[in-house]
């Protein structure tokens, strides 16, 4: 198990006064509620140890009955392993729960015991918290748990061939209630297994080559108008006739046929060295300082100007451009940006008050060059290539910066 002392020295010894503590008068009420506060900590984690405890209790098992005679044995192998994943899941997060309240209550006897010391709780607990987040064979486990989840399920719908119309219609409410109607965007999830299932089986799966080799070759004119009229194919044999439900279909068709092309041929994986000439660009301009970035007082008055790039961020937003590598349509990969700017306005804005356009492209350089897609290039290009596709302006505008900063960037002409 952890103790205060090793967490500390994880953090470093000589940055934990600065970090959680410092010089105080002895403050009976500040004490109570320091304690209070680590109380309430320990008990929310508590809480979601039993969680984790009843889900294993109350987890299924998945049939292999549900799949064909010959395909039993396959499907109860991937099972064991599946399920092989979720205990060892379950075993580092409930050792991890239990190292942090005992880490907790051991802060609670060091406040107590030492009344002139004003800890800051609030930063202690998220320190707590995000030892279990960056730990990277935890990440690993879940990426595989996630993955061979995922391939079960559509090995499962390969072998029973269910009917996907009912799976289609039944699965809209729950599309619905995920749908951000602003935005026009429907996130991925089951639904577009289901719609890419019932497109390879339907009365339009001739067209599904055809379509995806015209995307695959980049007439951007002539694949904005297959896929309309693709679509509009798949909204009557659905019956879907509200601009919603329409929106929701649209993005599925989107991710189904954008994977098809990415398989034929993608702007996504050619710019091989522009693509390592950015990298190496990135690197540069994130050896500057913050000084140097040029950013307004409201947002440097927070950090020490001599530092690097990186002092701006916790480093558990580093790797947050890092999923756009795995995307292959323009949709999810610019909702992905709006999602990474409303974070940096999140964390960077002040008493609500919204960030500049040039602090905005500042901060998106910054925080790209840290760790970028390693095919930055490409997605930018493909993005601008493909803006009819996306069906929302707001989105439309994230594209733009990420245009923008990847352009600086590669120009490293800075912010």
């Amino acid at each position: 198990m952890y103790k205060i002392s090793y967490f500390m020295e994880s953090f470093s010894n000589e940055h934990f006064v600065s970090l959680f503590a410092q010089p105080a008068e002895a403050n009976r009420e500040r004490l109570i509620h320091q304690i209070e506060l680590i109380d309430a900590f320990i008990r929310s984690i508590r809480k979601r140890l039993n969680k984790i405890i009843r889900k294993k209790t109350t987890r299924k098992e998945g049939s292999p009955y549900s799949v064909i005679t010959h395909s039993k044995m396959h499907y109860m192998v991937m099972s064991d392993f599946l399920k092989e994943l979720y205990d060892e899941i379950d075993k580092y997060e409930e050792t991890h729960m239990e190292s942090i309240m005992m880490m907790a209550t051991e802060m609670m006897g060091f406040i107590a015991n030492n009344p002139t010391i004003d800890v800051d709780v609030n930063a202690f607990t998220e320190k707590l918290a995000d030892l279990a987040a960056e730990n990277k064979d935890y990440i690993l486990l879940k990426r595989k748990r996630r993955a061979l989840r995922h391939k079960l399920t559509k090995f499962t719908m390969r072998k029973v061939s269910p009917d996907f119309l009912s799976l289609i219609r039944t699965e809209f409410i729950a599309a619905n209630h995920r749908y951000i109607p602003e935005l026009q965007y429907s996130p991925p999830s089951i639904f577009d297994i289901y719609i890419a299932e019932f497109l390879n089986r339907s009365n339009v799966s001739h067209l599904v080559y055809p379509t995806a080799k015209i995307i695959a070759e980049g007439n951007v004119d002539s694949a904005v108008y297959t896929l309309s009229e693709f679509c509009l194919m798949v909204y009557d044999q659905l019956n879907v006739n509200n601009a919603a439900t329409r929106s929701i279909v649209y993005t599925s068709v989107v991710r189904f046929l954008f994977d098809e092309a990415y398989v034929l041929k993608s702007e996504l994986r050619e710019n091989d060295q522009e693509n390592e000439i950015f990298l190496l660009q990135c690197e540069a301009f994130s050896k500057q300082t913050v000084r140097d970035l040029r950013l307004t007082n409201d947002i440097t008055k927070n950090y020490i100007p001599g530092l690097q790039v990186p002092s701006l961020f916790k480093s558990k937003q580093f790797d947050l451009l890092k999923p756009m590598e795995i995307m292959t349509n323009p949709i999810d990969l610019m909702k992905h940006v709006h999602t990474i700017l409303g974070a940096l306005a999140s964390h960077f804005g002040s008493n609500g008050v919204m960030l500049s356009f040039d602090d905005t492209l500042t901060l998106l350089l910054a925080l790209t060059s840290l760790n970028p897609p390693s095919n930055a290039v490409s997605i930018a290009k493909f993005v601008d290539k493909w803006n009819d596709v996306q069906l929302s302006s707001i989105v439309g505008v994230s594209k733009n910066y990420f245009i923008a900063a990847i352009e600086q960037l590669m120009e490293n002409q800075g912010a």
